[in-house]
């Protein structure tokens, strides 16, 4: 008995892997936009796909500030999810069609060697795509995921490769792993180059990090990057990628900063920028499910479980 119940959650999770990560983004790729979009709208309202990701997230939210419409939260969530899932196939086999659901609004420096910070919030290619179009070769830091950390979801695994084999494919040699990159990154801002940065990542034990407050609570994230980007005065630009709900369209939004002199400055409007993204559309942060890495100082207040 114990195998088969093993055997029947290991379908079901390779059913929704097969489903979410390439069987709808497909369909989305030959539809028309203008069918795609209300399809993806209705999927996530009214589908369980997500249903343990979405209450965990949920759940780890309602802990720290008020959600006055669940179902619109959890579908929210879902959305973002989904929607990432569906961008990267559009990048690879009909980057076009992706393009032309992006606007921009803000610019990239013209000259000079400059850091784009954001989080994971919403979609992520918009921005990939845009500093590809406009002939940036950006640097970018993306831990290895290895095998044992996907036992028993063999098409997750296989998806989760394939998005990384696309990044290298749009930035040839440009990806570094955590730990490895101080040199080369400082080589890449001597040549006037672009590093991206996903600012929202905890600090590791025995690492660099810096204390924000989000919700009012202390939030330790990992500071080496940004320390390194103010001893070389380096131009800086915040940027994130909010989701238009009546087309879909991806609305890239640039925030210059200029050079940041001192460790403080940067960490202030780096909390005020994430803040004001989780009060505005507190569903779009893909790292809900994950808040207790965060959120360390609530203990068990918060789930840490890593998401399906």
């Amino acid at each position: 008995m114990r195998f088969i119940n093993i055997t029947l959650n290991r379908l079901r999770t390779e059913s929704k892997d097969c489903l979410t990560l390439f069987v709808i983004p497909m369909i989305v790729v030959v539809l028309p936009w203008r069918w795609s979009w209300p399809l993806l709208q209705r999927l996530c309202r009214h589908t369980s796909w997500y249903a343990g990701q979405s209450a965990r997230a949920l759940e780890n939210c309602k802990k720290l500030t008020s959600v006055a419409d669940e179902a619109q939260w959890r579908a929210d969530h879902c959305l973002t999810i989904l929607l990432d899932h569906v961008d990267i196939w559009l990048s690879m086999l009909a980057p076009w069609k992706l393009r032309a659901q992006i606007k921009r609004r803000g610019e990239f420096p013209e000259t000079g060697a400059f850091v784009v910070i954001g989080t994971h919030w919403n979609t992520g290619f918009a921005v990939l795509h845009q500093l590809r179009a406009k002939g940036h070769q950006v640097v970018y830091i993306l831990r290895k995921r290895e095998r044992a950390e996907f036992a028993g979801q063999l098409l997750r695994y296989w998806y989760v490769s394939l998005r990384r084999r696309h990044l290298e494919k749009l930035f040839p040699g440009k990806r570094y792993t955590p730990g490895s990159y101080p040199r080369k990154v400082i080589k890449a801002f001597q040549h006037e180059g672009s590093v991206l940065v996903l600012a929202d990542v905890p600090a590791a034990p025995n690492q660099p990090s810096r204390q924000i407050r989000l919700f009012g609570q202390p939030v330790k994230l990992s500071s080496g990057l940004a320390e390194m980007v103010i001893k070389l005065r380096i131009q800086t630009l915040f940027f994130r990628v909010m989701i238009d709900p009546d087309s879909g369209q991806r609305i890239l939004e640039l925030e210059s900063k200029g050079a940041y002199r001192q460790a403080d400055e940067l960490y202030t409007d780096l909390q005020d920028w994430l803040q004001r993204n989780l009060d505005e559309v507190p569903g779009g942060w893909s790292m809900w499910p994950v808040a207790g890495q965060f959120f360390a100082d609530m203990g068990s207040q918060v789930g840490n479980k890593q998401p399906n």
